[in-house]
């Protein structure tokens, strides 16, 4: 939930795969005081986090482009090639 709004992290992700330079892509909400939470993006890609935010900002309602973009050398995984959104670093409250 962003600022009262159902956002999905699939519906982002989906959009940051579709940028030809991004290869892996994942989102996940980070605690925000005023919003609720707001959408993080980690890619793994030769981008920068301009590129991905003008990406987003074309693709998407402003609401779901993601407040802070990492980009990282891969995600994690599990055994399966599951990417392990929890182990992703942000910066919830309490932790």
């Amino acid at each position: 939930m962003i600022s009262g709004y159902n956002v999905s992290p699939a519906e982002i992700e989906a959009t940051l795969l579709r940028h030809p330079r991004i290869a892996e892509a994942a989102v996940v909400g980070e605690s925000d005081p005023y919003r609720g939470e707001i959408p993080v993006a980690f890619v793994v890609g030769d981008v920068t986090p301009a590129d991905v935010d003008a990406h987003c900002r074309a693709h998407l309602a402003a609401i779901k482009v993601p407040r802070r973009v990492e980009i990282v050398a891969s995600l994690p995984k599990n055994s399966m090639g599951k990417t392990l959104k929890r182990e992703l670093p942000t910066r919830r409250t309490g932790e």
